[in-house]
């Protein structure tokens, strides 16, 4: 065994190499998926085009961002993990690793290389006992979606910072930072995690905690998928009683005041409430808004909710129940279109960014429905307390949006031909321009010009440079770490934001 991992390390100090050199590797992918499949043990399996389990692995709530592999690699290990790990790196086989299947933008998740689904990676453990903690700790699979998880911890009493859709995967939200309904409370979801179960590209797998390596433990929240595959998290678990909220769509004509109301919602300084304010075209018809309310509490103090409550209202979901029932029922995230993400960071829902916002989705809405295959357009305003971010000691935010507590609005195009992808694309950048310019100028008007904006790349559209993720020093220091825990750049070879390029 240790000759055939010096054997594996040479031949992937001779891809380093090549790669440097502008050699291309000459090694089918298939040919890598044939050698995996002889030598991972009983708990994993890979699977080719046609199987299930294939089918299941390319799949992506996004289909623009799907690609077909040579083949899925389905570990059940930490050890079979590293094993294919070693094996791509040493053949300079481009690779993905797909949590959830939520990325947006191609190649991020998905691969004609191979692909390594993090599927078996399915368990969630609580132990209300974990040392230094107040609630216990949860232990979460990598391959798990926040549905899964939410629904073990639901009789147990316990909660952990998660996404608000069901259907969202933990591992890409974690490793990007995640905001939840409970971030107000207890900050980013990174901002929870108390170790990491990686495996390095070595094929080493080692927990990461602050104790043990700090640098990398600080890496790991924000900083992707660049210093290996994280198998497991060990995060901070807090109680979990009832819970008020729902879904509220207004009568058409209300966008000015959901627009109003969310404006008057910066000031609420309750941190069990939260609100995500949508406008929402979808077929050229008329803009729709809706707005997503959260209460953690069986019910809200007078006021925090009036000015959205005294709207005319279409639908109504809000009522008091467990948490785990608000998150199921969510309609959850579309599927089987086209599409693509973006992000602008805002620090207030003012009259200026909002009445900005509804010129984009209105025009937008109805001019690339009628020009183009697109479906729908999606705005969501996400609405954060000052000093939610108080608490952040990871990659993401950096420290100079802290005090500012910057908030993230999310844009999303749904469009059904692929000969619209790269002019949508760019429609959707352009967008995001426009309003990140409106969300600066608020800012100088405010006196808060010195407040970072960062990126949050979870909804950021490729290209956007890692400087607006992380800031100039930060991003010095996340490079200098991917060289010390990846110094043959096999992470490189997998999509995502990269701080090392596989020359």
């Amino acid at each position: 065994m240790h000759y055939a991992l010096r054997i594996l390390a040479g031949a992937t100090t001779l891809c380093a190499a090549a790669a440097a050199a502008g050699i291309q590797p000459t090694i089918h992918p298939t040919s890598v998926c044939q050698s995996i499949a002889r030598k991972i043990s009983s708990h994993s399996e890979v699977f080719y085009s046609g199987s299930p389990n294939y089918v299941a692995a390319m799949s992506h709530f996004d289909s623009a961002s799907s690609q077909q592999a040579a083949c899925a690699v389905e570990a059940g290990t930490p050890v079979d993990v590293g094993f294919t790990l070693r094996t791509v790196g040493s053949s300079c086989v481009p690779f993905a690793v797909k949590g959830g299947g939520h990325a947006t933008n191609p190649g991020f998740s998905s691969t004609t290389g191979v692909h390594i689904s993090l599927a078996r990676f399915n368990t969630t453990t609580y132990d209300a006992s974990y040392p230094n903690t107040a609630n216990g700790a949860v232990t979460i699979g990598a391959g798990l979606t926040w549905g899964q998880v939410y629904t073990v911890l639901d009789p147990l009493g316990v909660i952990v910072v998660g996404g608000r859709d069901h259907s969202v995967g933990v591992a890409g939200f974690v490793l990007g930072g995640g905001y939840g309904y409970h971030s107000n409370q207890y900050g980013l979801a990174a901002d929870t995690v108390l170790s990491f179960e990686l495996v390095l590209p070595n094929g080493t797998v080692r927990n990461i905690t602050e104790k043990s390596d700090a640098d990398l433990f600080w890496a790991l929240k924000g900083g992707g998928n660049n210093f290996g595959i994280v198998t497991s998290f060990v995060v901070r678990a807090f109680p979990q009683g009832q819970v008020w909220g729902g879904s509220v769509v207004q009568a058409p004509g209300q966008q000015e005041a959901v627009g109003a109301a969310l404006d008057q919602f910066d000031s609420v300084t309750d941190p069990r409430a939260a609100a995500v304010g949508n406008f929402i075209v979808k077929n050229a018809s008329t803009l729709l808004t809706s707005v997503t309310l959260f209460y953690d509490g069986p019910t809200p103090p007078p006021g925090i909710f009036d000015a959205f409550l005294a709207l005319p209202t279409l639908q109504s979901t809000v009522k008091t129940r467990s948490f785990l029932d608000l998150v199921l029922g969510n309609a959850g995230l579309p599927t089987g279109y086209r599409g693509a993400s973006g992000m602008v960071a805002y620090t207030a829902n003012t009259p200026t960014f909002i009445n900005a916002t509804i010129n984009e989705v209105t025009s937008l809405g109805v001019s690339l429905a009628i020009n183009t295959s697109a479906a729908a357009v999606y705005y969501a305003l996400e609405p954060f307390q000052k000093g939610y971010m108080k608490n952040s000691t990871g990659a993401y935010p950096p420290p100079a949006a802290r005090a500012g507590s910057p908030m993230p609005m999310a844009v999303a195009f749904e469009w059904s031909d692929a000969k619209d992808d790269a002019y949508l694309r760019k429609e959707l950048a352009d967008s995001v321009a426009r309003l990140q310019a409106v969300a600066v100028s608020d800012q100088v008007v405010a006196g808060q010009s010195s407040v970072a904006l960062p990126r949050y790349s979870n909804y950021a559209l490729a290209p956007t440079p890692l400087e607006e993720f992380y800031g100039a020093e930060g991003l010095a220091r996340l490079v200098k770490i991917a060289q010390r825990v990846d110094p043959l750049r096999v992470m490189a070879l997998a999509g995502g934001w990269k701080f090392q390029t596989h020359r």
